[in-house]
């Protein structure tokens, strides 16, 4: 969890250094993140200002199915400028 959470700040920062470059807010994070939607590591992304559109959006809360368990490992989180045009999501 420690190393995941890690990764999640540098994916921050990274994200900062891509607003900066490209004088724009708007910015979605797409992918296998590696931690469910409940996990420290998502929960650093959106206690930041990052928004979980599938968690806001879908009705179907889950990409993973593990011995009979299921969540979500796959995101689709942005920042909030970004947010206010996503219109909704859907997982496959």
């Amino acid at each position: 969890n420690a190393t995941r959470l890690q990764q999640a700040q540098a994916l921050r920062t990274f994200v900062a250094q891509v607003q900066a470059a490209a004088a724009s807010p708007d910015v979605l994070i797409i992918g296998d993140l590696n931690a469910y939607a409940q996990e420290d590591p998502i929960h650093d992304l959106t206690s930041s200002g990052y928004v979980d559109e599938v968690g806001r959006h879908a009705t179907l809360g889950y990409s993973y199915v593990f011995d009979g368990t299921v969540g979500r490992l796959d995101h689709a989180i942005s920042s909030a400028t970004l947010s206010t045009k996503v219109a909704g999501t859907t997982t496959w």
